[in-house]
């Protein structure tokens, strides 16, 4: 994505589980300030764990590099408490440490 100059926009569109990972990946490499909104749409369609384990990691990312506001916390909430109703154990452990992130970044204004 990155080296082929694959435009995040275009991935974001696809519905193919293979390319939202190739989005989420790029996504943790090189995080951009629009990436937050392109993952909470690829988000919804995705079913596979490993390719939400990804999703996660690029939302912590986000807001590890200050690319998310305080605006954007319930949306992204709302993604990870969908996420971890199918969740297995190492997904669990992601979200609950995403989420440990996005406390730190915001200055513990998440809500439980």
């Amino acid at each position: 994505v990155i080296t082929s100059n694959t435009p995040k926009d275009w991935l974001t569109e696809q519905s193919n589980e293979g390319l939202i990972l190739a989005l989420a990946s790029a996504i943790i490499s090189l995080p951009e300030r629009r990436d937050l909104g392109r993952l909470l749409q690829a988000a919804t369609k995705v079913s596979r764990l490993h390719i939400k384990y990804r999703i996660v990691i690029a939302l912590g990312r986000i807001f590890e590099r200050n690319l998310a506001t305080a605006a954007d916390i319930n949306r992204v909430m709302a993604i990870l408490d969908d996420f971890e109703k199918d969740a297995d154990d190492p997904l669990k452990r992601r979200i609950a440490q995403t989420r440990a992130i996005i406390n730190v970044m915001m200055g513990n204004s998440v809500p439980a």
